[in-house]
């Protein structure tokens, strides 16, 4: 530089003044500052650049979150600037800079103030032999990093660290660029591993292109670095020269920004150089009234936007410091991308992309995505939201355990715009596993078919009956909505004196066995879903049902079943056409030991495909196949020929297997349900029934589920991990209290009345109680 051109610097608003084309200088917001080490000789020379090294950063679980309440401090307050760009919301993250490196590339900043004390980097370089403290640097360097410690002003980026460049020297109220220091700070800060350079000064907007301002560039956005630059101070619709070296280098343009100034209202403010020809990589940030650090511990106000370049280099370092596995050119892209664009921010020729928005950048844009360890993200660009690619849907067999299991487990997902990495707990991917609607299930019931009493002709009975087809003791385990009216059919057919085939269409096992007519009373008349089919089962029933009853001979009778449920959908019971999720088997044991007292024992199977007792995943967290093996005892005591008590106790054991890249299994999960009553019939009036019930749902307790838990991503894209095993144990156990009494009305009808207690409904412990009453009526159809 042939010349040193002066700028007068102010602690207000300072207006650009024209220079000559090679003329470089601070001010706020036209130029830099001055000063430095005077052990440093004056020279124009770049020293040496230090060997640095680059590896993948591990991006999950260092930053610690925390409500953005708390920083809106009144430390926050007195900066009106960081509202304006959101930044409480941004530090919420636990991202304020930590491990960025930022230069400022001016005078020389006053280090022996506390608002910087700890935040200077032992890297750093005078070539002016100036040591005037710089007024302007030094209002730079509270802007950026100034300490968070509830006095003063803090800085946008207040765990950064800062590198001082001195290559701007301070004479009174001038600040002149000192020959060609400052292009060679820039190659020295890359040189040096700064990821940001802050420069708040350029030359006019008329002023030619320095070539060596535009090689430094080069290199210094070669190496990762990225380059900020304010637009001037002159109040014209094109920026400083300075500030559009992409134009000259279009190689420079993912690592470059200028930065225009607003006022207080949030407009551009009257001195402020528009972005003009620079707008694609230009964006507004608060540059009016900005209190920061002066020398010797004051405060200073300052307006320029010299001011404005801080803000956003500051931001650029907190959202780096947030997503340490993306790139520079991906950061940048970031907080352009995220810029406010609405209302008057759609100007791009005054604001560029828009008002920097500090909060939005750290937030994840488009879809949340998952990806499986050792994969790699591949971003999509877009910026639309949708669903997550991974969720596991819980149900009332579950109820709580899912959620308890996965509370503390930490989950990396990825954002489908530059795949950034957020972190969630698992149990924020569980979705459904709500309260059963009794009452929806209650309503929908009406019209159910009761097959107790069967016409018969040629040994064959069939009974038909309509109702919701997703009621019963599949649907209550697995929360489905009520859907549309079905045909419910059953069929009984006589193979001789001891044994009959049965079979139904949308019917339970205990409206089609025979084994059930045993009980003084008729199963459907409960709302309690599923008290009468064993444990598991549950899960297959409400489907298509298919098997034989044997009497073989004292007092001993054998059924055998296989169940295919799907929701209460009506399906192909062979080819499980329609979507089955479940088929079962049943081998069940009576024998009468006499005085009324008839045990049972039985065996069970169930098998599934895409669901664990129920609980379904979605993509990553899909589940194969789940095998369960059940256990029944029980027992029916016949107080009288119109009176019985009646009990059943089922423990299941299920293994599966994961589809989902996330889960590789789960092992041992036990599962257990119970019930016990009292049933009777014609105890007011001749065909009326009565009971009361206690009964425990299907409920899992125990066992592990495996996860291939992703973990966060390299700076290349490829996911890393570990395997996590968690305890299914659940926290919530339902007990359904029933009291029922059903009065015969005509030879038809009967005239109902059901009360129903509910603990921990859903198997969720922090549930409310439900108590539901009903009053109805039936008709039946013999």
């Amino acid at each position: 530089m042939s010349q040193r051109i002066r700028k007068p610097v102010a602690r207000w608003l300072l207006l650009g003044v024209s220079i000559s084309a090679a003329a470089l200088l601070a001010g706020c917001g036209g130029g830099g500052g001055g000063g430095g080490d005077t052990s440093t000789s004056a020279t124009t020379t770049s020293p040496a650049a230090a060997t640095t090294t680059t590896s993948p950063a591990p991006s999950l679980v260092t930053l610690v979150t925390a409500p953005v309440s708390s920083f809106l401090t009144t430390e926050y307050k007195r900066q009106a600037g960081l509202a304006m760009i959101n930044a409480a919301t941004a530090w919420a993250t636990g991202a304020s800079g930590q491990g960025v490196v930022v230069a400022i590339n001016d005078g020389v900043i006053d280090t022996s103030i506390s608002e910087l004390s700890g935040r200077l980097s032992g890297t750093t370089y005078n070539w002016t032999g100036d040591s005037t403290i710089s007024i302007h640097a030094t209002h730079i360097a509270g802007i950026i990093a100034a300490d968070h410690d509830g006095t003063g002003i803090e800085g946008v980026a207040w765990s950064a660290t800062l590198m001082s460049l001195v290559s701007f020297t301070t004479d009174g109220s001038t600040n002149t660029g000192y020959g060609n220091a400052p292009y060679s700070a820039i190659s020295y800060a890359a040189d040096h591993g700064a990821d940001i350079v802050n420069n708040s000064w350029g030359s006019s907007p008329t002023a030619s292109m320095p070539g060596a301002l535009v090689t430094a560039v080069r290199h210094a956005t070669d190496l990762g670095t990225i380059v900020v630059f304010s637009t001037g101070n002159d109040g014209g619709d094109q920026p400083n020269t300075t500030a559009l070296v992409p134009q000259y280098d279009s190689a420079t343009t993912a690592r470059f920004l200028a930065v225009t100034a607003v006022d207080q209202n949030g407009s551009i403010a009257s001195y402020a150089n528009a972005c003009g020809a620079a707008a694609s990589w230009c964006l507004a940030a608060p540059g009016t009234a900005i209190l920061s650090t002066g020398p010797d511990g004051t405060y200073v106000s300052m307006s320029g936007t010299s001011m404005a370049a801080p803000m956003v280099s500051g931001a650029l370092a907190v959202v780096m410091s947030r997503f340490p596995e993306l790139t520079s050119a991906q950061v940048v892209s970031r907080v352009l991308t995220t810029a406010d664009k609405t209302g008057i921010y759609a100007n791009t020729a005054f604001y560029g992309q828009g008002l920097l928005d500090l909060g939005a950048a750290t937030q994840p844009i488009g879809t949340l995505t998952a990806n499986a360890v050792g994969s790699t993200v591949t971003p999509t660009g877009t910026t639309t939201a949708t669903s997550s690619g991974a969720a596991l849907v819980s149900n009332a067999v579950m109820g709580d355990a899912l959620r308890h299991a996965l509370a503390n487990v930490p989950v990396a997902l990825f954002d489908s715009y530059d795949g950034a990495t957020f972190t969630t707990t698992m149990d924020s991917l569980v979705v459904g596993g709500g309260t059963p609607d009794y009452a929806g299930q209650a309503f929908g019931d009406f019209g159910r078919g009761h097959f107790t009493t069967r016409g018969t002709a040629g040994g064959v009975s069939l009974a038909l009956g309509e109702r919701q087809i997703e009621v019963g003791a599949g649907a209550a385990l697995t929360a489905s909505t009520l859907s549309e009216d079905a045909v419910v059919a059953a069929v009984r057919l006589q193979l001789g004196e001891a044994t009959t085939a049965f079979a139904g269409v949308n019917a339970s096992l205990a409206e089609v066995a025979p084994a059930y007519d045993a009980l003084p009373t008729e199963a459907g008349l409960a709302l309690t879903a599923g008290a009468f089919t064993p444990g598991a089962l549950s899960l297959a029933d409400d489907g298509a049902v298919l098997g034989i009853d044997t009497n073989l001979g004292r007092g001993a009778s054998l059924t055998l079943a296989v169940m295919n449920g799907s929701g209460g959908q009506a399906v192909d019971f062979l080819t499980r056409d329609g979507g089955a999720a479940a088929t079962g088997a049943l081998a069940s044991f009576r024998q009468s030991i006499g005085h009324g007292i008839t045990l049972e024992a039985g065996v069970g199977y169930l098998a599934e495909d895409g669901s664990l007792l129920g609980a379904s995943g979605q993509g990553l967290l899909d589940f194969g196949r789940s095998e369960t093996a059940q256990v029944s005892i029980g027992a029916t005591v016949a107080l009288s020929d119109k009176t019985a008590l009646y009990a059943r106790y089922d423990r299941a054991f299920t293994t599966a297997s994961g589809n989902g890249a996330f889960l590789a299994g789960s092992q041992d999960v036990t599962s257990d349900s119970w019930t016990v009553g009292i049933l009777g019939a014609d105890a007011v009036v001749a065909g009326d029934h009565w009971g009361f019930s206690s009964h425990q749902p299907l409920r899992a307790g125990g066992g592990t589920m495996v996860l291939a838990r992703p973990a966060g991503r390299t700076t290349d894209g490829t996911v890393y991990g570990d395997t996590v095993t968690v305890d299914l144990s659940g926290g919530g156990r339902e007990i359904d209290w029933e009291a029922f009494y059903a009065l015969p009305m005509g030879e038809q009808g009967l005239l109902g009345f059901n009360l129903l207690y509910v603990t921990d409904p859903g198997n969720q412990a922090q549930v409310a109680d439900e108590v539901l009453a009903m009053l109805r009526y039936r008709l039946r159809f013999n």
